[in-house]
């Protein structure tokens, strides 16, 4: 309480300067970003920002100049003398709304529609009712379609809409209100009628079909598939018929699919495959349950041959139980048709993906050990190809009979499979742990097997897969013998040096730095032929103890050739030009120094060494 205290004082003393300086231009610039520097600034753009915004309007250069300053210290927040927290209208309204006043005289949308938002949330409760009145005095009072965009523009953030207000917005704007209208929508609620047959009698089709795709209800919806199915007989209108009116939101679509797939067979087809995630699995009090009409929409798309829905169906919708059930029933068939072989096929892989940036997900079923097993005897070659991603092995899915067999046969593409999901997993089975660190220690040493079968199963993890690393090692001694216990043995191998740094798993990289660090003698020769990959790590963002390790390797390929000292040394000089705050150029700098002292030809005029010494009178 004391440091808020004291920083309160020291920004409102900060403010206090600010509104007595009678600096302009660059001057005043640089009062104000020092002064956002304090904490809390925004908190008191109640008292500085509408004399700022003065100063501005009448100093185009200044306007140019704090204009972005401005607009990024807007806060409707705020923080009093005393370290009260409030709002900014109810420490300065009346200051505020003349302000206000001025903002829209002058037409200044932007900061208008920050400040204007900082008075209709001063009252939580009935905010969306004022703003809804407020946007609607303001499109009615203009004349023009340009005054009423700017109208629209002024209270352009988020608040919700009723149909009423959207339906008189509608009549002034049209279709030109859409946006605004649609991304104003209620979460929940009745669906807006009057508006949907406006839009539609105006041929607004995208503004109406929009607005029934976000709002319709699964009754609706329903109903409305239902006389589709009887009243459009070409397919391809059908499809397109079908798409306008699909959901945005979750419906479950397992009854109406399966019945629009019977009535309209194949004509439904593209339809049905598109927005086969619509059918999915209920969460019930024992887990996870069939969808209404899943399992038989699965019977008819088999039976009528429907593979790739069938598939898709399988692989997004089913359950496990459900998924690992047709397999087996396929596996019992003659595996060696074709038919069956390209069921297999088509119904292996992910069933969904959810993409971010630098990360993403996929939803794989996963497959039982009796499954396993079973594939294993009898199709052995699609457990090592197609299916390999859908064994998983943890303490709630364990694979050990399946397992059993690819050690006893030393199965090499499966056995490194299971090691890599192993070697990965925190919490995994102890026994297996155990089975398939005996089995890599088995390995032979001298002749390399034991290394190239470790490095197979390390870069097969992908990336993010390790979040605890510290406490992996300390649970997972499986772990221990791939990452920590065998770090030299890595060097029989410059080949296997590579991928170990090539992998997508950071730790893995980590490992093939801490390799070329050592002093074996191997490592600088490696490591030099690797440095087209070493370079890199200079200027992409590492964690500080990673950086460390590849700075060790860099280390190791400069000392070992001049060729790739000369090439490591420019990507050096270049790392020090960036921003990183974080960054540790005082390694670097040593890096630099140490390559130089032993490359002198490298140095550069400004980098050679220079002695002073002592004129001596004559």
């Amino acid at each position: 309480m004391q440091r808020l205290q004291r920083e309160t004082r020291a920004v409102h003393a900060a403010v206090d300067g600010l509104l007595a300086s009678k600096a302009t231009g660059p001057e005043l610039r640089s009062l104000y970003e020092e002064a956002a520097k304090l904490p809390w600034f925004n908190l008191t753009s109640y008292r500085w920002a509408a004399t700022l915004w003065r100063q501005m309007k009448s100093d185009t250069g200044l306007r140019v100049m704090l204009r972005p300053f401005l607009l990024a210290h807007l806060d409707g927040s705020a923080l009093d003398a005393k370290s009260n927290w409030t709002s900014a209208w109810k420490l300065n309204g009346p200051a505020l709304d003349a302000w206000l006043t001025e903002l829209d005289a002058a037409d200044d949308v932007e900061v208008y529609r920050q400040v204007v938002e900082w008075k209709l949330r001063d009252g939580w409760s009935s905010f969306s009712k004022r703003w809804r009145e407020m946007v609607l005095a303001r499109v009615k009072a203009a004349r023009t379609p340009t005054e009423k965009q700017r109208a629209l523009a002024r209270f352009d953030f988020q608040a919700d809409l009723d149909e009423p207000t959207a339906l008189e917005l509608y009549a002034a704007l049209g279709a030109t209100s859409q946006r605004f209208i649609l991304s104003r929508l209620p979460w929940r609620g009745a669906f807006w009628e009057q508006l949907h047959q406006r839009a539609l009698g105006k041929h607004d089709d995208d503004t109406a079909w929009q607005l029934y795709r976000r709002q319709v209800d699964n009754a609706r919806w329903s109903k409305d598939v239902r006389a589709l199915m009887t009243t459009v007989a070409d397919g391809e209108t059908l499809v397109a018929e079908l798409e306008k009116r699909h959901p945005q939101g979750v419906v479950d679509a397992g009854v109406i699919f399966l019945e629009l797939a019977r009535e309209r067979g194949v004509h439904a087809l593209p339809y049905l495959q598109k927005h086969v995630r619509a059918v999915f699995p209920r969460w019930g009090f024992f887990g996870r349950t069939e969808g209404n009409g899943l399992r038989d929409l699965i019977r008819l798309a088999d039976e009528n041959a429907w593979t790739a829905l069938w598939a898709r169906l399988l692989q997004s919708s089913a359950t496990p139980q459900l998924w690992n059930a047709e397999i087996k029933r396929l596996l019992n068939a003659d595996v060696n048709t074709v038919t069956v072989q390209q069921k297999l096929h088509h119904v292996a892989g992910a069933g969904g993906e959810w993409n971010f940036s630098g990360f993403g997900f996929a939803q794989v079923q996963p497959l039982e050990d009796e499954v396993a097993v079973l594939m294993y005897e009898r199709a052995p070659q699609l457990l090592r190809g197609p299916f390999r991603m859908h064994l998983a092995t943890n303490q709630q899915q364990k694979l050990s009979k399946v397992m059993k067999l690819a050690l006893a046969a030393d199965d090499e593409v499966l056995v490194d499979t299971f090691a890599s999901r192993a070697a990965m997993n925190t919490w995994g089975d102890a026994e297996t742990l155990l089975t398939l660190r005996k089995h890599f220690e088995a390995m032979s040493v001298t002749d390399g097997t034991f290394v190239r079968r470790a490095t197979n199963a390390l870069t097969m993890m992908p990336a993010f897969a390790i979040w605890r690393y510290d406490l992996l090692l300390a649970r997972n001694e499986l772990a221990r013998l791939l990452f920590e216990r065998s770090t030299a043995l890595y060097l029989a191998d410059g080949r296997l040096v590579r991928e170990l740094l090539e992998s997508p798993q950071i730790h893995v990289q980590a490992l093939g730095f801490r390799v070329l660090a050592t002093k074996d003698p191997r490592a600088g020769a490696i490591a030099a032929s690797v440095s087209d990959l070493l370079a890199p790590t200079l200027l992409r963002p590492l964690h500080r103890k990673t950086r460390a390790m590849a700075f060790g390797a860099l280390e190791a390929a400069c000392a070992s050739s001049e060729v790739a000292a000369r090439m490591l040394l420019g990507k050096m000089k270049l790392a020090l030009c960036l921003p990183d705050k974080k960054y540790p150029k005082e390694e670097l700098v040593g890096l630099m120094g140490r390559v130089l002292a032993q490359w002198p030809a490298l140095r550069s005029a400004n980098e050679a060494p220079v002695v002073f010494r002592r004129e001596v009178a004559r």
